[in-house]
């Protein structure tokens, strides 16, 4: 009988420490999800974020650099344009111009067969 105490003592003992080591890893585990996990998670996310920052940043520049280009582009267009609108209006009075010399020279021409035909009348009289 004696032995079946000291076997229920060490039983209960054993117990004990078990209640004891399930109450403590109960303890860790409230801990661990209530305050480490989350700021583990807090620390990816930061982390995360950080990453997602310099990514958008870079973005920006690229932006940027992208509407500099784009703008000295516009400006070129302009310039082209109206480089090309100056050509057409040259062009345009170039155009009255040679026709005007074009009037010119047949008024001439009809005077030189005209001064042609008197002197051919002068010459045969």
């Amino acid at each position: 009988m004696e032995n079946l105490n000291q076997l229920l003592v060490i039983l209960y003992s054993a117990l004990i420490v078990l209640a004891i080591a399930i109450v403590i890893f109960l303890i860790v585990f409230l801990f661990w999800n209530a305050v480490l996990y989350p700021l583990k998670q807090k620390d990816e996310m930061d982390r995360k974020l950080d990453e997602q920052r310099k990514e958008l940043e870079k973005l920006y520049v690229l932006k940027g650099q992208e509407f500099d280009n784009w703008k000295e582009l516009q400006d070129e267009i302009d310039k082209t344009n109206k480089q090309l609108s100056e050509a057409q209006k040259r062009i345009r009075i170039l155009e009255k111009r040679n026709a005007e010399l074009e009037v010119q020279n047949s008024e001439l021409e009809s005077k030189t067969k005209v001064i042609l035909k008197e002197n051919k009348k002068k010459n045969d009289t």
